[in-house]
């Protein structure tokens, strides 16, 4: 075989599509997320159990959450709620607060750039 023709070969059918490496990479993704979470102290996993739950609630198509500038007084407005959910009626804590906001700007992060990556493909 001469070089040319080995440069010109074509591909295997399933090289062609890179889509399904790219859902077997997401579900890696997830799952090391999961395994580095479960090492969270178990009063953060309370707190992050209760971010997932309303980021849940704030993911669907066209959503503020994936503005490409999202509103940063959306953003405090929904840590307030959160703190409030949690502290219900209690006296407010200002670093269990910023453990909150980094948590749900986290969670934020890591589903923009999860829609970035899927949405060119699904």
């Amino acid at each position: 075989m001469e070089y040319r023709d080995y440069l010109f070969q074509k591909p295997p059918f399933y090289m062609t599509y890179p889509m399904r490496n790219l859902y077997l990479a997401e579900m890696e993704y997830e799952k090391d997320m999961e395994r580095m979470k479960e090492l969270y102290p178990q009063e953060v996993q309370q707190l992050q159990k209760m971010v997932e739950r309303r980021c849940d609630e704030l993911e669907y198509e066209g959503s503020r959450m994936y503005d490409e500038n999202p509103d940063r007084y959306m953003l405090e407005q929904e840590v307030d709620r959160l703190t409030a959910q949690h502290y219900d009626g209690h006296r407010e804590n200002g670093w269990l607060r910023s453990l909150i906001g980094i948590l749900f700007h986290d969670e934020i992060y890591r589903r923009r750039c999860r829609y970035r990556r899927c949405s060119r493909w699904w």
